[in-house]
């Protein structure tokens, strides 16, 4: 446990290998508000960081690890529902059985990187996510490091959406949304569209995301798509052979970053603009080994 008056961490003070023949313990870290500096020191280090508000804090002084352990455990237990308030922002979000849910305060509000207001083991609950009324854009990274985020509904009101919306800030197994298998738009909205969990804008002129995990081995690119925009099939894991045909024109930068099943993909003549690194690259910059044809 660490005291909220505690406003500096440094080092690596939670370092835990070591001399005993270099094991690796998890460790867990509770204190704080969401947002502290506390928090932020976690998060660059991938350790799980336990948000106490200041009216429990005498319930988390232990007699030993053990009883802070199951103390713990009991209120990630009791833990199913909670609010977030980003006023900065212009919106609020209540979290329920699994799913998060937007609104907007002013009309304007823009969704950026939640995890500022919503810590890992909040996040790990988050299955479905539904951008409601109010929120007008989604930023780059606002969805980062939301590991079992299965769905994802965008409003009516959405008109922005970032070209990193929904990808993880360095692109590893530990971020992005890897799981999504499913994305849906509000008939109403006249910017964005979804077909069968592909993402594009609604005049069908740009594939924007192809949902990572949506289970099929062939996609064949919709006639109507120009652009293929960057990191549009990042982690797609089970696609093996993708066509795209006469009418695009141009594929954005690692538009297949670790698309590691994609094995076979055939382009039309008509794709003429690629970026300056070729876009079928590895987690490490390796490219991977593509049968290409066209």
């Amino acid at each position: 446990y660490i005291p909220p008056t505690v406003t500096e961490l440094n080092g690596e003070i939670f370092d835990s290998g070591g001399a005993d023949g270099g094991m690796y313990y998890p460790v867990e870290i509770v204190g704080g508000a969401a947002g502290s500096v506390i928090e932020e020191y976690c998060n660059e280090r991938g350790i799980d960081f336990i948000v106490v508000s200041e009216d429990a804090v005498d319930d988390f002084y232990a007699t030993s690890v053990d009883d802070l352990r199951e103390r713990l455990k009991k209120q990630i237990e009791y833990e199913k529902a909670f609010f977030v308030d980003d006023p900065e922002n212009g919106y609020q979000a209540k979290f329920c059985d699994g799913v998060l849910e937007f609104f907007g305060l002013n009309g304007t509000a823009v969704v950026k990187d939640t995890r500022i207001k919503i810590n890992k083991p909040r996040r790990q609950k988050v299955q479905r996510i539904v951008i409601g009324q109010g929120i007008t854009e989604i930023a780059d990274f606002a969805f980062d490091d939301y590991e079992n985020l299965e769905s994802v509904f965008i409003g009516a009101d959405v008109c922005k959406i970032g070209t990193y919306g929904f990808n993880g800030q360095n692109h590893s197994d530990s971020y992005g949304c890897r799981k999504l298998a499913s994305i849906v738009v509000d008939e109403k909205n006249k910017w964005y569209t979804a077909i069968d969990g592909v993402l594009y804008t609604h005049d069908m002129q740009t594939l924007v995301k192809y949902s990572p995990a949506k289970p099929e081995l062939y996609h064949e690119v919709d006639s109507r798509v120009r652009h293929i925009a960057e990191f549009a099939f990042e982690y797609a894991n089970t696609l093996q052979c993708l066509k795209v045909g006469k009418g695009c024109v141009s594929v954005g930068h690692a538009a297949f970053l670790n698309a590691e099943a994609l094995r076979h993909a055939y382009f039309a003549d008509s794709v003429t603009e690629w970026p300056e690194r070729f876009p079928f690259v590895g987690e490490w910059g390796f490219e991977r080994p593509y049968r290409i044809r066209g």
